[in-house]
């Protein structure tokens, strides 16, 4: 892709795509954003550089970049809460689970595919690393507010659904931020709230714009539409040979349909399919006309990412009883969670069921549990955290248990493992 890119090209070699390719006005083309391919521009300064193969090194670098990012946010939840030993016993339970659970760990089996999802996974965090800062430091700065849109733009470069989600929440974002500047009585609630003129919001807009242009060049040459990122009917395993229901059911059901989501929300969060496998798939009994494949391994957010959820529900439970959640936070919040719930309801609607997949989900359950932190460390005392105790510890070695058994499995069974005809 890079190669012919830095030539004016926007097909791809079909030796190099295989059946993953597209075929259109008689050119082979992919969907994959350019991002990951403007990453191997230092292999130009190597000879033959190209021809190394660095999906694993980048697979790698995205893992440990993002798990950075995550903790550099969790100091700073900690940074603004109550000094409690709540706090401080929490802050390393998270830590653990960040290291050695749920993202970091369940998806290290290197492939192009995981690349392109664990780099918009890296760059997800890093937008909700300024997210949380604006949110807990009163308000956004001009210069953070620029930081987010890059990161969403260059999400978008990476993946579609993320960038899409990323774009929604600063646009609602940007939207709030003028609601809020014209009603006085909000800002004064908080009197850290940082008033931005209007004028000043054009900056990170047009960021934004930048790289939707960008971005709409290159489907453009692609697709011969800007707003088309795919198209898969032009697929090359349409194919009767190697993939004989697909293009029937994509005519049937489209890309995208909200009939998948209850079997989606099984496959995701309770993995009662795995427990029967003999013609078909159990939980799909009654909707495998839906789905094109679904990918082993037997995961669960409930199992890999106990911690998380907790703290996800309990922030989502008691934010609006809180003192400390002043009314334009809780709109900037909604905001920005609204946007990165985008890429979960397209990955349910969704006629793919892999395990990839499922880093669509964290950035909007962790966006959800960093403040959850902040708030069990505000609204819990030290005597009242006693009973919580052995429950985190459990949890955070539960979520470290069955993230590594999720990763043997991912690294033993091939991709695609249960396809439905």
């Amino acid at each position: 892709m890079l190669e012919h890119l830095l030539a004016g090209r926007f097909d791809i070699s079909p030796e190099v795509i295989g059946l993953e390719g597209f075929v259109r006005n008689g050119q082979i083309i992919t969907y994959w954003g350019i991002f990951c391919a403007f990453l191997r521009l230092p292999l130009l300064l190597i000879p033959n550089g190209l021809q190394y193969d660095i999906p694993a090194l980048s697979c790698y670098v995205a893992v440990c970049l993002a798990a950075v990012i995550k903790l550099k946010t969790l100091k700073i939840v900690y940074l603004f809460s109550a000094p409690t030993k709540t706090k401080d016993f929490l802050f390393w339970i998270m830590v653990l689970t960040i290291l050695f659970s749920g993202a970091q760990i369940c998806f290290l089996r290197p492939c192009i595919y995981d690349e392109v999802e664990l780099w918009s996974g890296a760059l997800a965090s890093i937008f909700i690393y300024f997210a949380v800062r604006g949110i807990l430091e009163g308000g956004y700065t001009v210069a953070l507010l620029n930081k987010m849109a890059i990161t969403a733009g260059l999400a978008l470069l990476c993946r579609v659904t993320m960038g899409l989600g990323l774009y929604v929440s600063i646009a609602l974002l940007l939207v709030m931020q003028f609601m809020l500047n014209s009603n006085k009585r909000l800002v004064h609630e908080d009197h850290k709230f940082n008033r931005l003129p209007i004028i000043r919001i054009l900056s990170p807009v047009l960021i934004l714009l930048g790289f939707t242009i960008v971005v709409g060049v290159v489907n453009y040459f692609r697709w011969e539409n800007p707003f088309v990122f795919a198209d898969l009917r032009y697929l090359i395993l349409n194919d009767p040979k190697f993939f004989p229901g697909h293009l029937p059911r994509l005519e049937k059901y489209g890309n995208f349909n909200i009939f998948r989501i209850p079997y989606a929300l099984a496959y995701y969060f309770f993995p009662l399919w795995g427990l029967d496998i003999t013609e078909n798939i159990y939980f799909l009994s009654h909707g495998t006309d839906l789905f094109d494949t679904i990918e082993f391994p037997i995961s669960s957010f409930v199992l890999t990412d106990p911690l998380l959820l907790f703290l996800f529900v309990y922030f989502v439970c008691f934010a609006v009883k809180s003192r400390v959640v002043y009314r334009h936070r809780v709109f900037t919040i909604i905001s920005i969670s609204a946007g990165l719930l985008i890429p979960c309801l397209l990955m349910l609607s969704f006629g793919y069921l892999t395990n990839r997949y499922r880093l669509d989900f964290y950035p909007f359950i962790e966006f959800g549990a960093f403040l959850g932190y902040w708030l069990f460390s505000k609204n819990t005392n030290d005597y009242s955290f006693l009973k919580y105790r052995i429950f985190f510890i459990i949890a955070a070695l539960l979520g470290c248990i069955v993230s590594f058994v999720v990763l043997c499995q991912f690294i033993y069974f091939p991709l695609g493992a249960v396809p439905i005809y």
